[in-house]
This record gives structure tokens, sequence and C-alpha cells, in this order.
């Protein structure tokens, strides 16, 4: 979330992201498929890491750890693997065999993120210039009620087209042999995630390999 520079704050710094080069705040967020979202939190100054933001979303992380074996949220390789958390592949990571086209699949997952936040962004224009004159704790107020806005926008259009409320539709989707609130009893060990691990066994056994671009013809 792009902010002016922030006042009576310790460390005006800890907020400026030399990923963006602007001062903001780091958001943690979880959306579905229909790019509608689940989860939002201002966690962090924006100068802090993801992994850092997310030990901040400690309801977020009790929810995740409670998800039955076999379920999962997709992210992007600054997280650490989990059972409940596949990061894709990063760094030489991608060189092993599968890695590469499970990354295209799972990034398939991943990049609804992407999505939502630059429909959110190109929907409601507060966020298209940087935040000022709104006092920290009301921060997460404003998000949270643009979140709202942005699903019921989403909520009506496919209501719109399909006919049928949006909560009543089919997902189809791999049903994991577990059951409900079964958890993950076995040891994590940093670095490492078995269902992440299947997940690439399942995409070498099927064949699934990333696709090609087509070639430009002209």
């Amino acid at each position: 979330m792009h902010t002016t520079a922030p006042t009576g704050v310790g460390n005006v710094n800890a907020y400026f992201s030399g990923h963006y080069q602007k001062y903001g705040y780091n958001v943690q967020a979880v959306v579905d498929h229909k790019c509608r979202f689940l989860y939002a939190k201002i966690a962090a100054p924006g100068g802090q890491p993801d992994i850092n933001a997310l030990k901040a979303c400690s309801d977020l992380l009790d929810f995740l750890k409670g998800l039955p074996f076999g379920h999962y949220i997709i992210g992007d390789n600054a997280y650490p693997p989990r059972e409940y958390l596949l990061p894709v592949f990063g760094g030489n990571e991608r060189r092993a065999r599968g890695h590469d086209d499970t990354n295209f699949f799972m990034s398939q997952c991943r990049i609804r993120s992407e999505m939502a936040f630059g429909m959110m962004t190109n929907k409601f224009g507060i966020f298209q210039r940087p935040l000022k004159k709104i006092a920290k704790h009301n921060l997460n107020k404003l998000l949270e009620a643009i979140c709202r806005l942005h699903n019921f926008c989403i909520d009506e259009r496919i209501y719109d087209v399909n006919g049928v409320p949006p909560h009543q539709q089919p997902f189809d989707e791999d049903n994991p042999r577990s059951t409900p609130g079964e958890r993950v009893t076995v040891a994590e060990i940093s670095g490492q995630s078995r269902t992440r691990a299947r997940l690439v066994q399942r995409v070498l056994r099927l064949g699934l390999t990333r696709q090609q671009p087509i070639a430009n013809r002209y």
C-alpha cells in the first residue's frame, strides 16, 4: 500500500520499500480463484520482507495451520515451504526435474492475487496515488472496506452472468483424502514440504509441462 513518507514513527526508513522504491505498508492477502479477497491485512512497514509480515498475521497462520492435510494456499518464493503454504520454486530449485513445470501451473493460481490487486487499484482511484492524511490505525479499516466492495462487485458480475448466486455455484477441484479437521502431525523440515513434493510428482506422473509461447508468424 503506497503512502507518503509517514510521520510520527520512530524509523521512517523502515517504511521505504527497496523493491518498489516507495514508502508504504506491507499488505498480506489471500484471494480465491475469482480474485475475491478472503483475507487482507496491513501487516508491517513497507521495508519489511513478506516472511516477517506473515508472522504478524497470527489469525491467518492459525487458520492455515488448522487446514486438513492436503489443503493449502500458494504463494511466491518469499515464503518458506510449509504443508499449508506452498511457494513456487525459486533460484537453483527451479532447475530440479519437474520444478519448472510445477512452477508454471502453480503460477496460474498465484497470479490471481496480482490480478485482484490490479483490479482493485483500477476500480478504486484512491489507490492510484500515495495515501496521505489517513491515520495509521484507520488504514486497515480503509483496506477492509474497499476489499468488501471489490468482492461485492465481483459477486454481482458473476450473478449477472450465471444467474446463480456465487455461494451456490459449484467449484470443481480435487478433494484431498483427509478427514475434516485433520492436522499435520509430522515434524516440518525447514525448507521442505511433503505436499509440494507430492504436487511435483503428480505433475511428472501426468506428463504436464510448461506451455511454450506460440511463435510469431509475422
